[in-house]
């Protein structure tokens, strides 16, 4: 099947735990790890919203995820797997996610498996929010939600958009 370049690098930087970015003549990529794990720019209270909604899912939430490599010295089949933390919510499944994906060596494969693992799990909990824009938030930045309850805590940004209009 035919693939555009950008295609290719988004799904390359997807394989390892990357997200990918073209803006113009620059090409970003950044590790979701350390987006997820970046000090957040803004804490936004229920005060602040106009409206919102939280989406807590069970579905395609996995307890871990595994990568088979084939050896060429060995001749033989290894496995590795990435366990991972549940998100917000204690809620976790049982299930297994088998990456079919290539791998060349034990690194390639712990790196794909544990960014599988983080892609499966990582909107476990989410929230969408309607409130007065600010030019900081933007996709991949992280906020503090306070006032929520249960669904209070550290988020990261993945699609923003503002709109501006009388009144």
């Amino acid at each position: 099947a035919y693939e555009t370049d950008l295609a290719f690098l988004k799904r390359i930087a997807g394989e390892y735990g990357y997200a990918f970015s073209m803006r113009g003549k620059v090409m970003s990529f950044y590790k979701r790890t350390e987006l997820k794990d970046a000090k957040s720019v803004v804490v936004i209270t229920r005060e602040d919203v106009e409206s919102y909604r939280f989406r807590d899912k069970t579905n395609n939430i996995v307890k871990s995820a595994t990568v088979a490599y084939h050896d060429p010295k060995t001749k033989k089949t290894h496995k590795h797997t990435a366990k991972g933390k549940s998100g917000k919510s204690s809620r976790s499944s049982a299930d297994e996610h088998k990456v079919h994906v290539r791998a060349e060596n034990p690194q390639q494969a712990k790196l794909k498996a544990e960014a599988a693992e983080s892609r499966h799990n990582e909107d476990q909990t989410s929230a969408e929010l309607s409130l007065i824009g600010s030019p900081v938030l933007m996709a991949g930045v992280a906020v503090v939600l306070s006032g929520f309850g249960k669904y209070d805590g550290k988020y990261t940004i993945n699609k923003s958009r503002h709109s501006i209009g009388r009144g």
